[in-house]
């Protein structure tokens, strides 16, 4: 079955990353900004995705020239559900003209502003038209959970957008996820949202406390907030993602180098999977150990900074 993505235009390779990993199909060549896999895997299963617009079942690709003869030849009554509309990006006010043609082909139209059952896009990328049936709609999903509204928001709060990609870089769709440096619990947040057991280490009491009160405001009540080192990992995990804490004090960057070292090597007999986020001014790489790099992505942030998102597995 196709699948057709429309990507973030902010981050595409991230997009791109995630959708190979999620699918099991590699399009980070793709040069698009829409993107067309095979996979026997449902539509419903991408609505996880963080860098995808919408997802779609794909319907057909034609040339601009050619869409007219492509509506008027395409079944419609196969894929058509009680009522549709017409969505179009990139193609002018063409809504209208485009329903009508449908209308036509239809054995019992009926056309539905409001609550569609079947949501028809067509999408223009350069000369070609993309068509499908839109399936899910990124509409604001992760405001709402953005630190600013967190009831103890704490500034090194990664974005919910970005903790729910490291999630989805794991390739895990559910199990036991930790992160050692939980913070205020953005990782775990997602993590929680996602249907994942979470557990959540801090060597600060006072930030575990953070955590569990917005853990709490989310709803989210099955959870281990665990006052304790990240060398020292006492819990078996299925994967661990996490953004390590960072400065850039000479001295406290040799201390957080120690601090990574344990981590890493604590934590290879009790995980299987791991995506680490690290500072872009740390040899995070003579620091591995025995962990092997998958994928290595990076993400440019505000002050300078870039995080480096690695991908690791034994």
């Amino acid at each position: 079955m196709k699948h057709l993505f429309v990507i973030s235009r902010d981050e595409p390779e991230l997009a791109k990353a995630e959708i190979s990993v999620v699918s099991g199909t590699d399009v980070t060549k793709e040069k698009s900004h829409i993107i067309v896999i095979d996979t026997e895997k449902d539509i419903e299963y991408f609505k996880r995705l963080a860098y995808t617009k919408r997802s779609l079942r794909f319907l057909f690709r034609c040339q601009k020239k050619d869409l007219d003869s492509t509506i008027e030849s395409f079944d419609w009554n196969s894929v058509f559900h009680e009522s549709y509309l017409v969505r179009c990006a990139g193609l002018g006010n063409c809504e209208r003209k485009i329903a009508e043609k449908i209308w036509d082909r239809l054995k019992d139209p009926k056309v539905d502003l409001d609550d569609p059952k079947t949501t028809f896009c067509f999408i223009q990328d350069k000369d070609e038209i993309y068509c499908g049936i839109l399936v899910h709609e990124s509409l604001g999903d992760f405001e709402y959970r953005r630190n600013k509204y967190k009831p103890r928001p704490h500034p090194t709060t990664m974005h919910p957008k970005t903790a729910r990609f490291l999630i989805n870089m794991s390739g895990f769709t559910s199990g036991r996820l930790l992160d050692p440096f939980c913070g205020a619990g953005g990782i775990l947040i997602e993590g929680a949202v996602l249907g994942f057991d979470i557990t959540g280490y801090d060597i600060s009491q006072e930030m575990l406390n953070r955590c569990e009160e917005n853990l709490y405001y989310f709803d989210i009540r099955k959870f281990t907030l665990r006052n304790r080192d990240a060398g020292d990992i006492m819990d078996e995990n299925d994967l661990i993602v996490t953004d390590v804490p960072y400065g850039r004090n000479s001295k406290l960057v040799s201390s957080m180098e120690d601090t990574y070292k344990r981590f890493l090597a604590a934590s290879y007999d009790k995980t299987k999977k791991m995506v680490v986020v690290f500072p872009h001014f740390v040899d995070f790489k003579a620091l591995l150990g025995k962990w092997k790099i998958e994928r290595e992505l990076s993400i440019r942030c505000h002050g300078g900074l870039t995080r480096i998102i690695t991908v690791l597995s034994k």
